[in-house]
């Protein structure tokens, strides 16, 4: 028969105590030894050595017999135990009673008289789980507590009641000034924390809502009074049983500032934009720029007007030929003027020449002349003027000598036959000419009568329409009944003086009061009338018309609130700005400007003439420029005035710098604005005296460099030497075979640290400016084969193939040819070095168009990243790539190179692609090349 399989249950550890061999065995067949390892101590002394030496699940504490001793030794071992669950067997009620009292009521108590194998094995469980479920809890409280000390959010527990402080972390009291003790217990209307309460509700209000709430902003108040906005997060959680709000805020005061700061930029460039685009909309003449490209850029609504365009079928960045097409087509110039080819013929021309002013006929029938000039940054300004009247006024006077007798002769027969039909209207007219004057001088939107005691008794039909109300409902009111008591006071200066024109019968006009609608809203209105009498000569009421002014009204008030704005615009920005009409008189300037001309400011008035107002700053000692002489810089600013495109600076004696812009307005007047450089100017200062000090300390460098490599080559040539005739055996043979390999190595790293030398030499000489150059005229073939023959070996072993492609019939160039060569063979080295086995190295010369002479090196390799490129051609630039061979290359040789084709006025330059290869090119300018 097959064994049965052992369980892998880990089985648990139970400390059997004060418990004799028969109490022991009687535990043992109770429990199951495939879940238990039992472990037994009978005395105290025992027990306490294995808990000190092994670690226990449980313990099993035997209580019987129950005596005084068994008192105090389960006590040790309970205290012992160190928190380890502990079971007790007492006998029977009494025992179990003595051991309650004697062990406390930590312990789980199980009778011997009713105890059996499931319950004591049940309750062993029981303990180890509640036990285990206790430290999982602790440790579960130790790490919230850590994380809640030591988060930088500020964390704080409160009552969701009354908002009492249960517990704060070391970022609430840091952030907010206080000490723990003076937070804990305390609501936070004792602390006065929330500046609006209101806030605080409606976060209650969403968390009961959700459960919870994220990014909730709102505003906090520090213990010393300061306000911080902040961003909270929070979450229900239970303390002791009981529902409490965990908040935690994060303090974004700056980014509130800083969104305060981008909105109030945003508000003074939308200021700006408004203003430029009123002053284009409000120019009577066509505006339209277009870019370098010919493609229009922006309009204003008289040019859509003169094209009779719009919107939809005009958009930016149409070319000025489409344009002039679709006028064409949309027949917009008049066909009978000139036909549509003939027209985009000349139009197209003129366009070219950008000369005089360009006339053409719409067929609306008006006249457009247009002048175009050139803008700096190669687009083109064009304004549209309508010349209809001056080409009428033109046509006119050319007709006028042929039509002048033709039109006296008609004009004396239509006198006559006027006189004749006045002689027959003249009685009709005196019939209603005494209706007609009355109706006629209080003409309006309706006509009213009253009676003696200024009742209403009559009101025409157009009153309803005017009024949105069945006239009938005024009938028997008088006008101070009807009157809109919120905006109107009858004991105002205004309805004393009405009323008193009343009561003495005199006629009264356009006078305005506020009248409520029944339905609730404010209308406007504005009556003219003149006393009634019958012939006896007894006043019968009034008679008259009225208006409704509310459109007015409401006009003239947005009309004050928009000037209102501008000026608080005007006020807010940081530039000082003045302002001059047409006759470059002042109209106002800013506090700003007032700031800035405090020496003058009480001549700071409107009608201030330009001319005077710079007399007067030339004395005042604001700008250093007129210290030294007033009347020269009196005589420039004067010069400066209304130039185009006019801007430059200023210094201030104060310290501080200003840029002077002046901007020509829609009616000929001049704005002038001076922004505040002084910060601009200390930065260009300070990048001065960097770039002084990088120059300085180049130099030494330099300086450095060229006598330590001097002072470096002569040891190392001694080196080189001896170590070659040691490993040559010159002066006899060398007995250790090992001895012959360290010398190879010494020699080689000789060399290899004299090249890095010569290298660090010429790079300094370069810089230093002292390199010469050998000159003279040569061919590159040959020079190039020799490069290529004192790389070959390295190719070879690098199973790298070579190639070449040089025209025989190449000029010659003039330079050192020495330096060309080291400048090759660093290329091509370089080359072979990150080129791996089976690729290509390819060189090829050319002569181009310009005249330069051109030779690109190209490879296979694994080639270099764009952001290495640069970094490979400064000194000691290297990038890690696997194929380089250990220790070597310095990190000169392209910098060399690069310095030594600069000293030839030409360039090298480098393209690289990853895993597809590199392409380095020289390039000599045509100066030094051959002619044939």
């Amino acid at each position: 028969m097959k064994s049965p399989k052992v369980s892998a249950k880990i089985k648990q550890h139970i400390l059997v105590a004060m418990a004799d061999p028969a109490y022991s065995r009687a535990i043992r067949a109770m429990l199951a030894v495939d879940h238990y390892r039992l472990s037994y101590a009978l005395d105290t002394h025992s027990a306490i050595e294995l808990l000190q030496k092994k670690s226990f699940d449980a313990i099993i504490l035997n209580a019987v017999p129950w005596k005084a001793s068994r008192k105090s030794q389960g006590r040790k071992i309970i205290r012992a135990a160190a928190g380890t669950p502990v079971v007790v067997l007492p006998a029977g009620n009494s025992g179990t009673a003595a051991a309650i009292r004697a062990f406390g009521v930590d312990a789980r108590y199980l009778s011997w008289n009713h105890v059996d194998g499931a319950l004591l094995a049940a309750t062993i469980s029981s303990v180890i789980s509640i036990h285990r479920e206790g430290l999982a809890l602790r440790e579960s409280e130790d790490r919230f507590s850590r994380v809640f000390r030591s988060a930088p959010g500020m964390y704080a527990i409160s009552t969701p009641k009354d908002g009492r402080h249960v517990d704060v972390n070391e970022a609430w009291l840091k952030t907010m000034g206080y000490r723990r003790h003076e937070v804990i217990g305390k609501t936070t209307n004792e602390l006065n924390l929330w500046p609006y309460p209101k806030d605080r509700k409606q976060l209650l209000k969403e968390m009961a809502k959700m459960g919870s709430v994220r990014g909730f902003d709102t505003q906090l108040r520090t213990r010393k009074g300061h306000i911080l906005d902040v961003q909270i997060a929070g979450e229900m959680i239970e303390v002791g049983g009981q529902s409490h709000l965990l908040l935690v805020a994060f303090d974004i005061t700056e980014r509130k500032q800083a969104e305060i700061q981008i909105k109030q930029s945003e508000e003074r460039a939308r200021a700006a934009e408004k203003v430029i685009s009123e002053a284009l909309e409000n120019i009577s003449e066509g505006f339209s720029i277009y870019d370098s490209e010919d493609r229009l850029v922006s309009w204003n609504q008289t040019w859509l007007d003169i094209y009779q365009c719009t919107l939809e079928n005009i958009r930016p960045g149409m070319k000025f030929e489409e344009l002039n097409r679709i006028d064409v087509k949309r027949k917009v110039i008049d066909k009978n003027w000139k036909s549509g080819e003939d027209y985009l013929k000349e139009r197209t021309a003129h366009r070219r020449r950008l000369k005089g002013s360009y006339e053409f006929k719409l067929s609306s029938g008006k006249w457009v002349s247009v002048r175009e000039r050139r803008t700096s940054d190669g687009g083109i300004v064009a304004i549209q003027t309508d010349i209809t009247e001056f080409k009428r006024i033109e046509e006119s006077l050319r007709k006028s000598r042929d039509e002048l007798e033709l039109r006296i002769h008609e004009r004396t027969r239509q006198l006559r036959e006027e006189v004749e039909e006045r002689k027959r209207t003249m009685a009709a007219l005196r019939v209603s000419e005494q209706r007609l004057r009355d109706m006629a001088e209080a003409v309006a939107d309706w006509q009213w009568e009253t009676d003696e005691k200024l009742r209403y008794t009559y009101f025409s039909d157009s009153a309803r329409k005017a009024l949105q109300i069945d006239p009938a409902r005024m009938i028997g009111k008088t006008r101070s009944s009807l009157v809109a008591s919120s905006f109107d006071d009858l004991q105002s200066e205004k309805w004393l003086q009405h009323a008193d024109d009343l009561k003495n019968f005199r006629p009264f006009r356009d006078f305005q009061y506020a009248y409520k609608h029944p339905e609730g809203f404010i209308l406007h209105l504005r009556v003219s009338g003149k006393p009634v009498f019958d012939e006896k000569g007894k006043f019968t009421g009034y008679r008259g018309s009225g208006s409704n002014i509310t459109a007015q009204i409401e006009a003239e008030t947005i009309a004050a609130s928009a000037q209102r704005q501008l000026n608080d615009a005007i006020e807010g920005i940081s530039d000082a700005l003045i302002l001059f009409d047409s006759d470059d008189r002042m109209v106002m300037c800013n506090s700003r400007y007032r700031e800035i001309f405090s020496p003058i400011d009480d001549k700071l008035v409107p009608g201030l003439e330009f001319k005077e107002l710079s007399r007067l700053v030339s004395k005042s000692r604001i700008f250093t420029q007129a210290d030294v002489s007033p009347e020269k810089w009196l005589k420039e600013r004067l010069a400066r005035h209304k130039k185009e495109n006019m801007r430059y600076e200023q210094s201030l004696n104060n310290g501080r710098w200003v840029n002077v812009t002046e901007y020509p307005t829609s009616d000929g007047g001049i704005l002038i604005l001076l922004t505040d450089i002084t910060e601009l100017h200390q930065s260009e200062e300070e990048l001065r005296k960097a770039r002084d000090q990088a120059e300085v300390a180049n130099r030494a460098k330099s300086d450095f460099l060229a006598g330590m490599s001097h002072e470096l080559r002569t040891p190392l040539n001694a080196i080189i030497g001896f170590s070659d005739a040691m490993r040559t055996e010159l002066f006899g043979p060398i007995g250790q075979p090992r001895y012959i390999e360290y010398l190879d190595n010494i020699h080689d790293s000789g060399i290899h640290l004299l090249q890095l030398i010569n290298d660090i030499l010429d790079i300094s000489k370069i810089e230093a400016g002292v390199t010469e150059l050998n000159e003279s005229w040569f061919l590159i073939s040959p020079a190039i084969d020799r490069a290529l023959r004192l790389v070959k070996s390295r190719a070879v072993e690098g199973s790298v193939s070579l190639s070449k492609n040089i025209p025989r019939k190449l000029p010659l160039l003039c330079g050192d040819e020495r330096r060309f060569l080291q400048v090759v063979l660093n290329i091509l080295t370089n080359a072979i070095k990150f080129t791996p086995g089976g690729g290509k190295v390819k060189i090829i010369a050319k002569l181009e168009n310009n005249g330069d002479m051109v030779i690109r090196i190209s490879d296979t390799g694994m080639g270099i990243k764009k952001a290495d490129l640069k970094k490979v051609m400064t000194e000691f630039g290297q990038v890690n790539n696997n194929l380089a061979k250990p220790k070597e290359g310095t990190g000169l040789g392209l910098p060399l190179s690069k310095g030594l084709m600069e000293m030839h006025g030409g360039t090298l330059s480098l393209e690289s692609k990853i895993r597809v290869g590199t392409v380095a090119s020289l390039r000599f300018p045509a100066h030094r090349v051959g002619k044939g």
